[in-house]
């Protein structure tokens, strides 16, 4: 499987029910109560969808799931009674040459809080030292405003 893109690319946890999406931009939901899969669908043409990155965060209070992919930070308006997502919105670009030398992670905070931490090496600064950038921000009816990155060296 080296050098092979996993056909399993992220997921979201909504309640009782796992959103996941794949690598052909497909999505699925798992109804955890009634082990039942069903399709998700897609507003418009699939071609305007992107995978989800690792584990995204779904928002009740705005119904947007959250996931960050290339260096950018992207929301879903998602409904989850209808089965329904619409396509992505760019809210925005962070760490733009980052992206190729590690990975970023987001995660829900209490109050619409999201966090974005990126780790990683081989930066231009030449070190072997892990680098760790961090941003957090709010979210609001489906508009993320993120704050002044904060960044240290692990080691």
């Amino acid at each position: 499987m080296s050098g092979k893109t996993p056909l399993l690319q992220g997921f979201a946890v909504l309640g009782d029910v796992i959103l996941v999406s794949l690598r052909t931009c497909d999505f699925y939901l798992f109804r955890c109560s009634t082990c039942h899969w069903s399709r998700v669908y897609l507003v418009g043409d699939c071609c305007h969808y992107i995978p989800l990155n690792g584990r995204a965060v779904f928002s009740e209070e705005d119904d947007h799931i959250y996931f960050f992919r290339d260096s950018c930070l992207y929301a879903y308006k998602f409904s989850l009674e209808e089965g329904k997502m619409a396509p992505p919105i760019k809210l925005a670009s962070l760490y733009d040459d980052f992206s190729v030398h590690g990975n970023a992670f987001i995660a829900g905070l209490s109050n619409r809080v999201l966090c974005v931490a990126w780790i990683g090496m081989d930066l231009a600064c030449g070190c072997t030292t892990r680098h760790l950038l961090a941003t957090r921000g709010g979210c609001r009816a489906g508009l993320a405003r993120l704050g002044s990155a904060q960044s240290g060296s692990l080691g």
